[in-house]
């Protein structure tokens, strides 16, 4: 992919890229960005790209994202208890064809809480987990609005999930 008039790279993996194409490494100083793919990547894995096309950020990126963890563990019994807390704004999926308006997604507020408990039954260690998942109840919003009209594209409710779980170590 070669960039195209009005398109410039802001970031990769979260390192910021200046108008020259270098990022700072912080051991070897000022380097291409060429080196955070071919230098630090194997084949497979991802990589985070923030890019502007003509002042409009690409599809995927949400102005606002919030991924916030608390929890609590106590190592000595394998005790674990975490909340995870998602956030994303609005984002384009898709440009609109024809100069139609952009699929937008609505990712929403999403809840997620996860437990692990170690216990041992006639001295068999085990392992509980228990997660619930989406407990803000958050729906799944692809949609395309012009003026004051809104056309859902891809609308539908994903639902709670829960999910209990025992592992055993011989």
């Amino acid at each position: 992919h070669h960039a195209l008039v009005g398109e410039a790279l802001r970031r990769i993996d979260g390192h910021a890229i200046d108008r020259r194409g270098y990022y700072q490494h912080p051991n070897y100083g000022s380097l291409f960005w060429g080196h955070l793919i071919r230098g630090g990547k194997s084949t497979g894995e991802s990589i985070t790209l923030s890019l502007f096309r003509d002042g409009q950020p690409l599809t995927g990126q949400s102005d606002h994202v919030v991924n916030f963890q608390f929890g609590l563990q106590d190592q000595d019994s394998l005790s674990e208890q975490t909340f995870l807390i998602n956030y994303a704004s609005d984002r384009s999926t898709q440009r609109g064809p024809n100069g139609q308006p952009d699929l937008v997604e609505r990712p929403g507020l999403r809840l997620d809480f996860v437990m692990r408990q170690g216990f041992a039954i006639k001295g068999i260690p085990l392992e509980a987990k228990f997660e619930a998942r989406n407990l803000t109840n958050v729906k799944y919003q692809e949609f395309q609005t012009l003026n004051s009209s809104r056309i859902d594209n891809n609308t539908y409710v994903l639902g709670r999930t829960f999910q209990l779980g025992v592992t055993a170590k011989f």
